[in-house]
């Protein structure tokens, strides 16, 4: 075998430093010479082969394939942009005076401690075209205005964008103007005749790293989408063979609501529309639109929103989200609706909601996989009158929010908040009180339609749990609700902040706007770095040394039967099939310093909760071993594991100086672990790298003399293999320096076989074992935890991990209930078994147990007793 680009091998675990790529000094096998990491591992033996990248239905990732997306904020705590109230900044002794803004940024809560509290940002000078929305002729669903949040130049930050329609000048009718709000000029982007509807979203639909933007108008001739890009003087224009029509309403009144988000394992963002007609007799349907890349292909064309549940229900009006509600690392299309238009505030309405799968991987993609429908009443069901409580639901507002952090989205939709699906198909987990849109008389005072409400999602501390935000304009307030507690065991779901507004009369229509936006550089964001992704492999990690079965030459002995297993399954009576078992986690490698140190609540385990989401829907994590040796052979069992790496550049940071900097995602494949005989190992790994000789055994294979004794085994055990017996019982080092008391040692862990067996007589063979049970307390891997920076093959980039079989371990291993370790002792014949009649026993233990800077791994070795021995 040839050698290929391998990963550079081990150097001292502690202390390993990167090899550059270079090709075999020779063939596998004895006459392989390995001049650095690469060539060592070719010459042991690990495979090459870089298989292709397959989702877990087993189709090939696509090249722009990367586990965090596009983009990843960490600790990134949001602030809010806000049109169309006017707030009052709270004092300390309550709402302090209205600002006469209409627009205004805000932070609600501290960057440094987290702690909730209001502070302006920013203002917009009142008199903006676009600060209070024109008269619709039906101001229900139709808004003259929207806003988005983007980051149309990749520099981390997104940035509030305004489109609207100018109605005070007649030269503009029907022209739609585009303004990044307080840094650039508006600038007149399309043209629709009798444009009655505007719709914007912010999405990287061709995976670059920069937004572009999804407008969406309105009018009686029908409804049109553009996707805008932006130019690098800042000028917007319709990407051509963008733009999607849809048909004509009867009536004339119409309005759209837009999605984006991440349907597949590219990089790109794919659409969802929703196109509402306004009445009783209209419907609502929806259309998926997959991304740049493919052309915006539409996946679903003007589909109606139809649940099955109890009945067949079809929404009249309609919202969107895309969100990952099932933990498979791709978006699902979320859908919420009502079945009727009502004024009456004292009805109970029939809500639907759909949820679809996504494109990607899926069984059959963008089928249903939830459906729901219920009634649902905003008002007291006792003692309702339709006069004083004027509240009457005329929409779903539906969002996708991470609740609990746990890096699964729920689905709100108005008050309800679902769980993911994991949880079961549209569980309702918490309710928002609907005291929130009770009017000043407690009683209600509105319309629950996007004229007069607006509910969105954000997380608004950078703890990684999302809130929820309700504004309703009858009321004098903007409140938050979340996850309320340090931790989600004691966390309470509630109003966890107020801030104040001037109240408007409901019957007034002022089409808030509540926009969560990203100003500043308070957490880290990062973004993809193009054609980054490299195949690599570890260096290699020792998982057991195994010591050849002692057995001699010469004295008739049944050599072929002296073996030791490593890893056997006992399932007669453990009932498993697994024994030893090796897995590998997610790496997180940095450039510089760790960059999420002190980023908000999750920091760096966002990041690889993020990857393991990916990584497990994507890779097979995990292999079982099971190896016996040769007759007198010692074995070393090492394992080498394949990655992908993934390399992100910071572009917004808190620290300046990490500003450009890399983070790289390691996903590993299945680990692959070999044995070798123990002095091919040695011969032919890299110059430097750790050796398995008599630091770790004491014995020659084939001289009986040279095994250790029961005593010697227990101090190895009590020891970590650190301290030997002196020729006076007296502790010793390696070097045969005298170490003191073995309690001031002990910091070992392991087992011995419950009793040694004695060698028998003619052809046959004996066997010992360590059997691990359910109550074991010693177990395989899980004793041995150590730091390691471990080199990597092809230039790619160290990462630095726990070793061992903790919880989080980036690579681990660890028996099973029903694993034994075995030795095998072959029969001595006839004429030789009176003076060469001895016995052993079998013992394992972790070698350097407890250093955490040295390498730790498993010994499986013998001790002898030659009891017959002349």
């Amino acid at each position: 075998m040839t050698c290929h680009r391998f990963l550079r091998a081990a150097a001292a675990l502690a202390s390993l430093t990167l090899a550059g790529t270079a090709g075999c000094a020779g063939p596998s096998g004895d006459d392989c010479v390995a001049t650095n990491q690469d060539e060592a591992l070719a010459c042991l033996g690990v495979p090459a082969d870089d298989a292709p990248r397959h989702d877990v239905g087993g189709a090939p990732l696509p090249e722009s394939y990367a586990p965090l997306g596009e983009t990843k904020a960490v600790g990134v705590s949001a602030e809010l942009f806000l049109v169309g109230m006017q707030i009052a900044p709270p004092t300390p002794t309550g709402p302090g005076a209205l600002l006469p803004n209409h627009a205004v940024t805000v932070a609600l809560s501290d960057d440094a401690s987290g702690a909730l509290g209001t502070t302006v940002l920013d203002a917009v000078p009142p008199g903006a075209t676009w600060e209070t929305d024109a008269t619709s002729p039906n101001p229900s669903g139709q808004s003259t205005r929207a806003a988005a949040a983007a980051d149309l130049d990749g520099a981390g930050q997104a940035r509030p964008v305004v489109a609207y329609l100018d109605t005070s000048d007649p030269a503009d009718a029907g022209v739609v103007f585009v303004e990044r709000v307080g840094a650039a000029a508006p600038q007149p982007v399309v043209t629709v005749a009798d444009a009655r509807d505007v719709a914007l979203e912010a999405a990287d639909v061709d995976g670059d790293g920069e937004d572009e933007l999804v407008l969406g108008v309105t009018s009686p001739a029908g409804g049109r989408v553009y996707v805008l890009d932006v130019d690098a003087a800042g000028r917007f224009a319709p990407i051509d063979g963008a733009t999607l029509t849809l048909p004509a309403v009867a009536g004339g009144a119409s309005s759209l609501e837009l999605a984006a988000g991440n349907l597949d394992r590219d990089r790109g963002d794919e659409l969802a529309i929703v196109f509402n007609e306004e009445g009783n007799g209209g419907a609502s349907a929806y259309t998926v639109l997959d991304d740049a890349s493919a052309g915006f292909a539409p996946l679903i064309t003007d589909a109606a929103l139809r649940v099955l549940d109890g009945g067949s229900f079809t929404a009249v009006v309609a919202d969107v989200a895309i969100g990952d509600v099932d933990a498979d690392g791709k978006g699902e299309v979320v859908l919420g609706g009502l079945t009727e238009l009502t004024t009456r505030s004292c009805y109970a309405p029939r809500h639907v909601y759909l949820v679809l799968d996504d494109a990607g991987d899926a069984p059959a993609p963008l089928a249903p996989i939830a459906q729901k429908s219920e009634t649902r009443r905003y008002a007291p069901s006792s003692g309702c009158d339709e006069i004083t409580v004027n509240l009457a639901a005329r929409h779903v507002f539906v969002n996708t929010l991470d609740v609990d952090g746990d890096g699964v989205d729920e689905i709100q939709a108005n008050l309800a908040v679902f769980d993911d699906l994991r949880g079961g198909a549209l569980t309702e987990r918490y309710t928002i009180d609907p005291a929130v849109l009770a009017g000043a008389d407690g009683r209600g005072g509105s319309a629950l339609v996007p004229s007069t409400t607006a509910m969105t999602v954000a997380d608004i501390d950078g703890n990684g749990r999302d809130e929820l935000l309700i504004y309703a304009q009858h009321q004098p307030r903007v409140v938050v609700w979340g996850l309320d507690g340090p931790d989600l065991d004691t966390a309470v779901f509630r109003q966890e902040l107020t801030l104040p507004t001037q109240r408007s009369n409901f019957q007034d229509r002022i089409f808030p706007i509540v926009l969560p936006v990203n100003v500043d550089d308070d957490g880290a964001v990062l973004k993809y770095s193009a054609a980054t992704h490299r195949f690599v492999f570890t260096e290699p990690v020792i998982i057991a040394a195994v010591a050849a079965a002692p057995c001699a030459e010469g004295i008739g002995q049944h050599l072929d039967a002296c073996t030791t297993s490593y890893g056997l399954s006992q399932a007669a009576t453990g009932g498993a099939d697994a024994t030893v078992t090796v897995s590998a986690g997610e790496f997180i490698s940095f450039e510089a310093k760790d960059p999420f140190l002190g980023i908000g609540a999750e920091g760096k385990a966002s990041v690889t909760a993020s990857a393991s989401f990916s990584a497990s829907r994507a890779y097979q994590l995990e292999e079982t071993v099971e190896y016996t040796t040769g007759p007198l052979e010692d074995t070393v069992i090492f394992t080498t594991v394949p990655l992908d790496q993934y390399t992100y550049t910071i572009v917004a940071h808190p620290d300046p100086e990490l500003v450009g900097t890399t983070v790289t995602v390691n996903l590993p494949r299945a680990p692959v672990t070999l044995q070798v005989e123990r002095t091919f190992y040695n011969a032919h790994v890299a110059p430097g790298s750790f050796q398995v000789g008599p630091n770790v055994f004491f014995h020659t294979p084939g001289q009986l003399d040279s095994y250790p004794t029961e005593d010697d085994a227990d101090v190895l055990i009590d020891t970590g293999g650190r301290a030997r017996l002196g020729p006076l019982g007296e502790l010793v080092d390696l070097a045969g320096e005298p170490l003191g008391d073995l309690v001031d040692h002990l910091l070992g862990a392991g087992l011995k076989s419950s009793r040694p067996i004695t060698v028998g007589q003619g052809g046959g063979e004996t066997t010992t074992e360590i059997a691990f049970t359910e109550s074991t307390e010693y177990r395989a891997g899980a004793e041995i935890s150590f730091e390691a920076e471990l080199a990597v093959t092809g230039g790619g980039v160290g990462v630095g991990e726990t070793i061992g079989g903790s919880v989080g371990a980036g690579l681990s291993w660890g028996t099973s209930s029903s694993t034994i370790y075995r030795g095998s002792i072959g029969a001595i014949d006839g004429d030789h078994f009176a003076d060469n009649l001895y016995s052993a026993g079998l013992f394992t233990y972790v070698y350097n147990y407890g250093d955490p800077q040295a390498p730790q791994f498993e010994v499986v070795s013998y001790w002898v007793d030659r009891q017959g021995a002349p």
